[in-house]
């Protein structure tokens, strides 16, 4: 308990000592009315890849296609367009992940069932690769290695059943990682800096059980697990896995703060970072030395007339670490950036360099970070 409480102490001292006032990032922020669906920033930051449902002018009249675009954020100007596929009758929300390969060479879109491969400079279409999943899974995400054009993808089937690829986007081939997994859908992927591994976070949410399995990208098969129960997003740096819990499942009962659990792969020591007087939840992300994650405080409150609990987030901040030292870079309140609503993605990465965020909302904002 000492430990913890001079940690904390520390902590709280160091978040003084460096917190970044959100009227710093202004003039490094980069504002697009695009409404996003997914979108990634290149290796070197300077373009950023879109997917949208409907484009600013569809062609022929269509509606329901899914499209992704390249983007010179800093000047607003659109480089190229192309439709990927025709969006599944009555599924607005459908997802479509895109990610560049670590060169910036390629660009890598889901769709539906199957993934399409582009050029990143001018998204002229390369190959198209179908993965074997029935038409009620969907690709949720896309996480593409940070050494080579291996891309690892997550299918679900309404969050329940959920299933893990592998593919070599130079030649389409691939394989089944994980089959149908019912209650463990996959919620989060995470590359290591070497490529050597990524993790996968499957929990049961809102209850006990959960694991973080980390695969060998040499063998494709298990080579560890961590028991966490309510992992939404991941983080892997080059000796920890770093795990956020989902802010729904906070619960009201007790009285808590949600922090980042720590894992060492090499140890197997467990850890965890909290901050004083907020949450850290739904979402973390890791490059270059820097650890992101959303520090809003999440208040949960339990309606005894229709005995549900809801929750709210006070105050939506960014808070960066430098994971050498542990300390706090920097935090900044979002909503004062970016304003509105932040984020229903539940996603804000951090850039390959580890000095851009990408804020998905009602539209796509970017920032230079400190």
């Amino acid at each position: 308990m000492k430990h913890l409480a001079l940690r904390t102490l520390l902590l709280a001292m160091s978040i003084a000592a460096s917190i970044t006032p959100a009227e710093a990032l202004t003039a490094n922020h980069w504002e697009l009315q695009v409404s996003a669906l997914d979108a990634d920033l290149s290796p070197d930051d300077r373009l950023v890849a879109i997917t949208t449902q409907t484009p600013e002018k569809p062609e022929h009249g269509a509606t329901d296609d899914n499209w992704v675009t390249l983007w010179n954020y800093v000047q607003k100007n659109e480089i190229a367009q192309a439709r990927v596929s025709s969006a599944s009758a009555g599924m607005r929300a459908e997802p479509c992940p895109v990610r560049f390969t670590s060169d910036g060479l390629f660009l890598v879109v889901g769709s539906g069932q199957k993934l399409d491969v582009l050029d990143a400079t001018t998204l002229k279409f390369i190959r198209e690769i179908q993965v074997p999943i029935s038409p009620e899974y969907l690709i949720r995400e896309i996480e593409t290695s940070p050494v080579s054009h291996i891309a690892i993808l997550v299918a679900d089937k309404a969050g329940i059943y959920g299933a893990l690829f592998a593919y070599d986007l130079d030649h389409g081939r691939g394989r089944e990682l994980m089959g149908e997994v019912t209650g463990s859908a996959v919620t989060s992927l995470a590359w290591k800096p070497d490529g050597a591994q990524f993790a996968a976070a499957m929990p049961q949410p809102c209850s006990r059980w959960g694991d973080v399995e980390v695969f060998s990208s040499a063998s494709w098969t298990p080579v560890l697990k961590w028991s966490e129960a309510n992992v939404e997003s991941l983080a892997f740096s080059d000796k920890k896995l770093y795990a956020v819990q989902m802010s729904f499942c906070k619960g009201v009962v007790f009285p808590r703060h949600l922090g980042i659990h720590v894992f060492d792969t090499q140890t197997k020591h467990k850890d965890k970072i909290f901050l004083p007087h907020t949450d850290i939840h739904d979402f973390v992300s890791y490059s270059n030395g820097r650890l992101l994650a959303d520090t809003g405080t999440v208040r949960t409150n339990f309606d005894w007339l229709d005995m549900t609990s809801y929750l709210a987030e006070v105050g939506t901040h960014l808070t960066v670490w430098n994971t050498a030292t542990g300390s706090v870079v920097y935090s900044s309140d979002l909503l004062e950036l970016h304003g509105g609503l932040v984020y229903p993605s539940g996603r804000i990465p951090i850039s390959r360099t580890g000095k851009m965020a990408i804020v998905l909302d009602a539209f796509v904002g970017l920032f230079q970070l400190p």
